[in-house]
């Protein structure tokens, strides 16, 4: 729904995309979406900044999911 009245939410995009990864699936569509959105993406400026876990061990399997989607460092 979000991406429904937002197609630009990249944090919607970020979230399918590591979703994708931890299920085997294909995240491409995702990888493309945040680029196109923010062609200056890095894994580690935005999941710190974006999705301030508790534990960092939350941090670095979100990093890890989204590493597996296609995401530069």
């Amino acid at each position: 729904k979000v991406l429904e009245r937002t197609p630009d939410a990249v944090e919607a995009h970020i979230i399918l995309a590591a979703v994708h990864a931890a299920q085997g699936q294909e995240a491409q569509r995702e990888q493309q979406e945040i680029l196109r959105i923010e062609p200056d993406f890095k894994l580690k400026e935005w999941v710190p900044r974006r999705f301030p876990f508790k534990h960092e061990e939350d941090t670095e399997r979100m990093m890890e999911l989204l590493r597996k989607a296609g995401l530069p460092e």
